[in-house]
């Protein structure tokens, strides 16, 4: 990810757990100066949503 003049690095996981490979990988970036952001993502079985507006076009 790169915000402009400061790169970011990110990780989506469905667990608190990272396995080696990410955790080397963060090591690696943070090396090299960028920042680090770990993201806890859990999606429920479920999922409600509403349709709000459809558009075509032609």
């Amino acid at each position: 990810m790169n915000t402009g003049n400061r790169k970011s690095f990110c990780i989506v996981s469905n667990s608190r757990d990272l396995d080696e490979t990410q955790a080397n990988a963060i090591k690696e970036v943070q090396k090299l100066g960028y920042n680090t952001f770990v993201f806890l993502a859990t999606i429920p079985d479920e999922i409600d949503f509403q349709l709000l507006q459809v558009r075509g076009v032609n």
